[in-house]
């Protein structure tokens, strides 16, 4: 039986950056006794996967990976996927634009052997790269979004919302604990979706470490384990990032309380007539900026997000101005 299961679930994929993805597997350095299994699930691409030669070619000089399809379209459905066409003990999933160490499995063995209590870990240091060249102020104000970390030392702790939580960005699970998030996740206890149609939520993601805390397992993060992000040109705009701001914000308590609805209490309704204000306020003392207005339209959608989604855990409709803003501002 395998030891360890790479999963890369993807969907229509920038062939520049998911060669080097591939280009990575190829490279990793495998620890002396384990064996390893990797799927490559496609979900939904057009035209598939299959029909790419850096694709077959990658399968031919990779034999331990295969190429699998879910039909059923969003991140954490092909997620699902990967974990059921597999059987090894610890899960590994990189998106298709995530570039691992070649260390990294010869690391990640070491943290486990050393730090049983530990279900869930993820990179300490992650690299944000781009495909081309970007406008300045992406990486001076944006490149936070993208998962870009670099952490000294190992961080472990077993607390919902302790920043050592790891980020979807090469996170390795446990299948004990993986396979209770499936349960819950197929019989519609949870309901996130991961990077689902036009959605840029990651509650999924938080979901998986969640579960972890709510069986009593701690959950870390390593600078042992380092991934370059590489970010197409085409996702820096400040329209996608804006929704990418916005997903983050409004799925965090939804998440949340799936797993623990007992922190609903937690949730409060903020102010409307003190969101609107700030709103407006800030936006008649924005200097005459490029800069200033992206970082405004930033700390809008920021606003708008946990704002819709504090109203959505407690069912209620979201007030019409916010409504309204959200779908001026194309944020869903």
């Amino acid at each position: 039986m395998p030891d360890i299961a790479i999963t890369t679930c993807t969907y229509n994929p920038d062939p520049q950056i998911f060669s080097q993805v591939l280009d990575s597997f190829v490279r990793l350095k495998i620890p002396k006794g384990i064996v390893v299994e990797g799927v490559i699930v496609d979900n939904n691409s057009n035209p598939p996967l299959d029909s790419f030669e850096y694709i077959r070619k990658f399968l031919k000089s990779c034999p331990w990976f295969r190429l699998i399809v879910e039909s059923k379209q969003g991140k954490s459905n092909a997620v699902i996927k990967g974990v059921l066409e597999t059987s090894s003990e610890i899960l590994i999933n990189f998106d298709d634009d995530n570039v691992p160490n070649e260390n990294y499995l010869i690391n990640l063995m070491r943290l486990i052997k050393n730090y049983p209590q530990v279900s869930v870990w993820g990179p300490g240091v992650v690299k944000v790269l781009f495909s081309g060249e970007v406008e300045e102020w992406v990486s001076k104000f944006a490149i936070g979004f993208f998962q870009e970390k670099s952490t000294k030392e190992n961080k472990i702790a077993c607390s919902i919302y302790a920043d050592s939580n790891p980020i979807g960005t090469g996170m390795v699970i446990k299948r004990n604990i993986m396979k209770i998030y499936v349960d819950n996740f197929l019989s519609g206890k949870y309901t996130n979706l991961c990077r689902y149609g036009n959605s840029l939520s990651t509650g999924g993601d938080l979901q998986i470490v969640l579960t972890a805390i709510k069986n009593g397992w701690s959950c870390g993060s390593s600078p042992e384990l380092q991934v370059d992000h590489i970010i197409p040109v085409k996702r820096t705009s400040i329209f996608y990032i804006s929704k990418l701001i916005y997903g983050y914000g409004s799925s965090e308590h939804e998440a949340v309380i799936e797993v623990f609805p007992e922190e609903i209490d937690k949730v409060k309704l903020p102010d409307m007539n003190v969101a609107f204000i700030s709103i407006v306020k800030k936006l008649f003392h924005i200097p005459g900026r490029y800069y200033s207005m992206i970082q405004y339209r930033m700390d809008v959608a920021d606003t708008l997000g946990k704002i819709s989604g504090a109203y959505k855990v407690h069912k209620l409709q979201e007030p019409l101005w916010v409504r309204i803003l959200i779908k001026c501002l194309n944020l869903k």
